[in-house]
């Protein structure tokens, strides 16, 4: 499934971040685990056509996205409600229609692997723009109704939920590595099988070796039966660490569903003509009209309906925007740059060359793009500074071609100040003059009117990496709780998010009412740091290695007084006395590990939309979004 995340045995509330190896030692282990390990038991779908990418563009709104669709009908794709908005300054607004574009292949990192693609004509979800209650209830579900049918055989829906206890199957393009977000990581269709471990009217509950990600959002849970079930929501914690996944159940949203299946694209026949449609609503477009790339005299020639002089030829051809992060260009053509933000579909497939190698021609670019920049012909996606992100590493440069004509370029052959989320070593490589310290990222000031975003959280006035921590996650100060736990409370030595409670009974989902250097509070239950353990379950933390309760560590999620946060691996947890003699860790970002969240509203629930942009089709990896 999505970039499938996976643990050795289910159940446990710890994360693919610690995987550990066996040992029972008083001493930490030599290893927890890789988090960067690709698939822990995913497995690589290169078939299952009919589970496809939903991607948005970001063509208008400049903040692309990536998910995991199901065809259900001829023209109806089922998707998650989270992935058809976007969070504005305050809520969540729709997302234009026309930014999005659903893909066919098990790879859009591979234009070969790349069947078709469509653009969406309606998007219909259950009601009302309040995404997060919509989670929390089960009614995280969105059709996306599309320009023409895919030729793909629809999945079925099922009449109810799966049983508890019974495996279903799980399919997405989602990460799949835990920790910091990669945004090289997204992209591929992985599958899994889950086990279904809690089900009702409204939510899904998996567990067991295998989870979902960000990007795997929308994705279809399967029954035995391989029907539609489900729709990939959320799980616990922004870096995918726990194997616990949820689901919106699609049975008790039969009517919104089966009204999506008998639609059909609107066509009144009228007399063909060469303009991009089906006029006579014969099944044909353009039928009789010349294509793309070929010889014309008039624009009513053409299928599109543009005849123009291009390197001296007057041929047909189609407008298009060279810095749209998603180009909609048919395949065998691309978007060559004609002027500042103006471009024609041109004959031609782009190459392999990453933005900043040297070329001659667009056609070795994998941005279809070789232009004068730093000194020498470079491949540079187009790009303005106001518009799309370029890709990790990279920064628009506007030094040659003006405030709103850049070229992507490497950090090491531009001087522009980086955005907001890049890596950074100094203040003056931002363009907010913050460069995060610990983080490395560049940072920005916050505040109740400027939030962060996704991704992201305002601490003492400062965007700092992560969610909102909910009951029971690991927090710095109060401004890293969600206002379900508004407390940053220290327990025997760590600090966790926290409600108030005035009783053994008063805290919900397996949570205890302890004391806590806040007061009476709501805090996870079992042995604290340090304690003995043979199993992750007996922890407070959720984790428990070499015999003793942990939890994964770095410079942002520092360990509680007497305890050292031990490298161990690519990730570091926090074990009693001094390390061991290892080299430190050079990984700056990280998250703390948050414990299974209980069946109720007080779940941290990340939306499982990958924080990247997708640069184009068919280009090699660059962003997922």
């Amino acid at each position: 499934m999505s970039r499938l995340t996976a643990l050795s045995s289910p159940r446990l509330a710890l994360t693919a971040l610690v995987m550990l190896a066996g040992a029972c030692t008083v001493a930490p282990p030599s290893e927890l685990g890789d988090a960067r390990s690709p698939i822990i038991r995913g497995t690589r779908e290169t078939g299952l056509p009919s589970v496809v990418l939903v991607a948005r563009t970001g063509a208008t709104t400049g903040s692309g996205g990536l998910c995991t669709g199901t065809v259900i009908g001829p023209y109806a794709v089922l998707t998650a409600k989270h992935c058809v908005f976007r969070e504005a300054t305050r809520g969540y607004v729709a997302v234009p229609t026309i930014e999005f574009l659903v893909i066919v292949g098990s790879d859009i990192n591979d234009r070969a692997s790349i069947t078709d693609t469509v653009g969406v004509l309606e998007v219909r979800t259950t009601a009302g723009s309040a995404i997060d209650t919509d989670i929390a209830n089960g009614d995280d579900v969105a059709v996306l109704l599309l320009e023409r049918s895919l030729g793909l055989t629809p999945y079925p829906l099922a009449p109810s939920v799966p049983a508890i206890g019974t495996n279903s199957t799980v399919v997405g393009y989602g990460r799949t590595r835990t920790g910091t977000a990669d945004p090289m990581d997204s992209g591929v269709k992985y599958r899994a099988t889950m086990r279904v471990s809690r089900a009702g009217s409204r939510l899904i509950e998996t567990d067991g070796p295998a989870w979902t990600c960000q990007g795997d959002s929308g994705g279809p849970l399967f029954d035995a039966s391989m029907r539609v079930a489900g729709v990939t929501s959320f799980g616990i914690g922004a870096a995918c660490t726990n194997s616990v996944s949820y689901f919106s159940a699609t049975p008790r949203h039969m009517a919104l569903l089966t009204s999506a299946l008998a639609f059909a694209p609107p066509c009144t026949p009228t007399t063909e003509s060469c303009n991009g449609t089906d006029d006579d609503c014969d099944g044909t477009v353009d039928e009789g009209c010349l294509g793309l790339g070929e010889a014309c005299t008039r624009d009513d020639q053409c299928g599109g309906g543009a005849c123009r002089s291009i390197a001296g030829r007057q041929i047909c051809t189609r407008d298009c925007e060279p810095r749209s992060a998603m180009q909609r260009c048919p395949f065998d053509f691309y978007c060559a740059e004609t002027g500042c933000g103006t471009g024609q579909c041109l004959a031609g497939n782009p190459g392999a060359l990453p933005d900043g190698e040297a070329c001659d021609t667009d056609l070795g670019c994998a941005s279809g793009r070789c232009t004068m920049v730093a000194g020498a012909r470079r491949c540079a996606r187009a790009c303005s500074p106001t518009g799309d992100l370029c890709a990790p590493g990279t920064v628009c440069d506007t030094s040659e071609g003006g405030p709103e004509c850049g070229s992507c370029l490497p950090f090491a052959l531009s001087d522009a100040p980086r955005p907001f989320g890049t890596e950074c070593t100094t203040d003056a490589a931002c363009a907010s003059g913050n460069c995060a310290d610990p983080g490395g990222f560049c940072t920005r000031a916050c505040d109740a009117a400027t939030p962060c975003g996704s991704g992201y959280h305002c601490r003492t006035g400062e965007c700092v990496r992560g969610e909102l921590g909910t009951l029971g996650a690991g927090c710095v100060v109060d401004d890293d709780c969600s206002t379900t736990a508004p407390d940053c409370a220290t327990i025997d030595g760590d600090r966790v998010c926290a409600a108030a409670c005035g009783a053994m009974d008063a805290c919900a989902g397996g949570f205890v009412c302890a004391d806590t250097s806040a007061g009476r509070r709501c805090v996870p239950p079992g042995e604290p740091l340090g304690g003995a353990c043979t199993d992750s379950a007996e922890c407070r933390s959720g984790l428990c290695a070499g015999g003793l309760c942990t939890r994964i560590c770095d410079a942002a999620a520092t360990c509680p007084d007497d305890f050292t946060c031990t490298p161990a691996g690519s990730v570091s947890g926090c074990f009693p006395g001094a390390p061991p003699p290892t080299a430190p860790r050079a990984d700056r970002g990280g998250c703390s590990v948050a414990p299974t969240a209980p069946w109720s509203s007080n779940f941290a629930a990340w939306l499982w939309l990958s924080a990247v942009f997708v640069m184009g089709i068919g280009w090699r990896r660059r962003n997922a979004m």
